[in-house]
Formats: structure tokens, sequence, C-alpha cells
């Protein structure tokens, strides 16, 4: 209760992270808002949604991130792409990975352009995503340039981003780069090192990885 107390002041005096610890621990359920019955998921979702707009407001970064999630899956709110947009926008301007991607993956999706995908406005945001280490940026850049979405086929480029998002564990960054690796694109041709970067996407369940996988153990390779 005593930090409910100072929380609730510290946000009502505009203090952007004690509005987004308030957002936060009133969304999981660690207090209750005064009045409000603890079991009544949807006030509790509904009064976090408010309070994560109230810190976004405020100029809480994280909380940017957490109010354009909730416009994009319509948590607390009615769904609204171009609001979740404005709010990404807003938290990757302050250097946000995380809202970089996210506003990417939107273009990228096409659904900022009427369902068809953006790749040329996807790709900036992924590019400084991609530079503060995000893997899912990375992965979207290599596949790009891999499939030459948006731009030409650079197998190269696409190599080099699929790397890092291969060492950070996506699986199809993992497949992907064995695929160029084992055909010579973009890198040295490498059959050893193609199995080593299947097998590790197989292991995650990746189906693909698994048939090419078992066919180069079928040929020696």
């Amino acid at each position: 209760p005593q930090a409910g107390r100072w929380l609730r002041a510290a946000a009502s005096n505009g203090d952007p992270s004690g509005a987004y610890a308030l957002a936060t621990v009133t969304a999981d359920g660690t207090l209750t808002p005064p009045g409000m019955d603890p079991t009544d998921q949807d006030a509790r979702t509904d009064e976090a949604t408010r309070l994560y707009l109230s810190a976004a407001n405020a100029g809480s970064v994280p909380a940017q991130v957490e109010t354009g999630l909730r416009y994009m899956q319509g948590i607390g709110t009615a769904p609204n792409r171009v609001e979740a947009a404005r709010w990404f926008r807003e938290a990757a301007q302050a250097g946000s990975a995380i809202a970089q991607f996210n506003l990417g993956a939107l273009h990228a999706a096409g659904l900022l352009s009427g369902g068809t995908p953006d790749y040329t406005a996807a790709r900036p945001w992924f590019e400084q995503a991609a530079a503060q280490g995000h893997p899912d940026a990375q992965y979207n850049l290599g596949l790009a340039a891999a499939q030459g979405l948006g731009q030409p086929v650079d197998n190269e480029s696409a190599a080099r981003w699929l790397a890092p998002a291969a060492d950070a564990g996506i699986a199809d960054a993992q497949a992907g780069l064995a695929y160029l690796t084992y055909q010579g694109l973009g890198v040295p041709q490498d059959a050893a090192k193609a199995a080593d970067l299947y097998a590790k996407a197989a292991e995650q369940g990746h189906l693909i990885a698994q048939n090419r996988l078992a066919r180069l153990y079928v040929m020696g390779r």
C-alpha cells in the first residue's frame, strides 16, 4: 500500500519512471488501485493501459513501447495500428531498439500501407535496431537481402546480417545462413559449417533444417 501511495504521487507529479512503474505493478497484479475489485481482470487491464498511456505522454520510453503494443494488440483499448506506429516511432526516435524493430515489422508486414509490404520503409528501422544488436532485426535484414525484398539480392549482405542473428540462437537465421554456406553464396562454401548450423536449427525444431541435415547425413557431407 505504501508503494502504491508513493508511486501514485510520483505519477501524478509527472515523473515518467514513477508512472511507468505504477502501470507495471498494476498490470501484473502486484498492486490494486483503490476501489478496484482485485479479481476484475478487465478493469485492471483497462487501468494499466490508461496508466501506460499517461506514462508514455510523460516521456517514459518503455511506456511508449508498451502503449504501442497495447494499441497493436487491442489490450485495454481498441486496436489502432496508426496509434501503435505513432508510439513506436516516439520510442524509436528516443533510441529504443525494440520500438525500432516493431516499427520496421509493421512496415514489412504492410500494416501501414494497406496490406502491401513496404520493405523500403522498414529497412531504416531494422538497420537502427540491428546496429544495437537486436537479433530479429538482424534476421529480417538478412532475409530481405537474400530474397531481394525491396532491394537487389545481396548474398554477402545477407550472410553478414544472418551471422549475428544465428549466433543469438534464431533458428531461421541459422537455417538461412546454413543454406548460404552450403551453396557458397556470399560466403566461402563449407559443407561442415553448414551442417553445424543446420544442426543448431534442427535441435530447435526447425523442420527445413531437420530435413536438410538428414540429407547431409545420407550423402555423407
